[in-house]
Formats: structure tokens, C-alpha cells, sequence
């Protein structure tokens, strides 16, 4: 599997189960999945845009 097919494959899976997470359990979704791909110390930044 090539880097590329990894990181397609995580970012699919989290934007997925991204959809049905609450606020609290993203940051070990993101840890999860990027660790999955390779990834280590992933960092997420979040916007409430209606607040």
C-alpha cells in the first residue's frame, strides 16, 4: 500500500465516523486514524461557527 492509498484510506474512514462523533470523543478518533497511517502527534484545530 503506497503512502498515498494510507492517508486517502485514514482520512476517508475519519471523516466517516467523524459524522456520528461527539465534540469530546474527536481527539482519539484523529489519534486513532492518524496513527493508523503512520502518524504520530496529530494535531486538530476546531471552529464553532455558530457560536
Amino acid at each position: 500500500m503506497t503512502d498515498r492509498e494510507r492517508m486517502s484510506g485514514m482520512l476517508t474512514g475519519l471523516i466517516q465516523i467523524s459524522h456520528t462523533a461527539n465534540f469530546e470523543a474527536l481527539p482519539q478518533l484523529v489519534a486513532e486514524h492518524a496513527a493508523s497511517a503512520g502518524l504520530h502527534d496529530a494535531v486538530m484545530y476546531l471552529v464553532d461557527l455558530q457560536d
